[in-house]
């Protein structure tokens, strides 16, 4: 079950802890879209923050803050 405590409320990202709950709750209930989901969503910040490291390691981190 999803702890109830760790949700909030407004447009702020997902917490590491609250897409590892939803993606736990969702095996656990045999949702397989949901699965599909947040583990899209879990490589596509992977790959965002890679992109961002390797300009930031390129340029400096005044050229991403732009």
């Amino acid at each position: 079950m999803i702890d109830q405590g760790t949700v909030r409320d407004g447009d702020d990202p997902l917490t590491d802890v609250e897409l590892r709950e939803l993606l736990l709750h969702a095996r656990a209930h045999d949702d397989p879209l949901l699965v599909r989901l947040v583990t899209s969503y879990l490589m596509l910040r992977r790959v965002t923050a890679d992109v961002i490291a390797g300009i930031e390691a390129r340029e400096g981190g005044a050229s991403v803050a732009r």
